[in-house]
């Protein structure tokens, strides 16, 4: 729990798969406002834009590896671990990466 503008704050992202919790507890620590703040890793919302799979997750996805924003290897490792290797295909078939 924290406390943001005197508002409390718990997760309020709901985790609905191994691959959400895994990203939600290797966020990392930031601080926004004096406060704690969990953040993703870019390779966790990937991965999650990958599972996800519409076009503008695509294209959220895209803008990340346009800014090299994404380690490839770390990326690759979380798409084998939960199964998503049929999606990253599906995204560089596209020509997206």
């Amino acid at each position: 729990m924290a406390i943001l503008k005197g508002t409390r704050l718990y997760r309020f992202v709901p985790v609905s798969d191994a691959l959400e919790e895994e990203a939600f507890l290797n966020a990392a620590v930031q601080e926004f406002e004096g406060e704690p703040v969990r953040v993703m890793l870019a390779e966790h919302l990937v991965a999650i834009m990958l599972k996800v799979g519409r076009l503008k997750d695509c294209l959220r996805a895209q803008m990340f590896f346009s800014q090299e924003a994404v380690d490839p290897d770390l990326l690759l490792d979380i798409i084998n671990r939960h199964g998503l290797e049929r999606q990253w295909a599906d995204f560089q078939a596209k020509g997206l990466q």
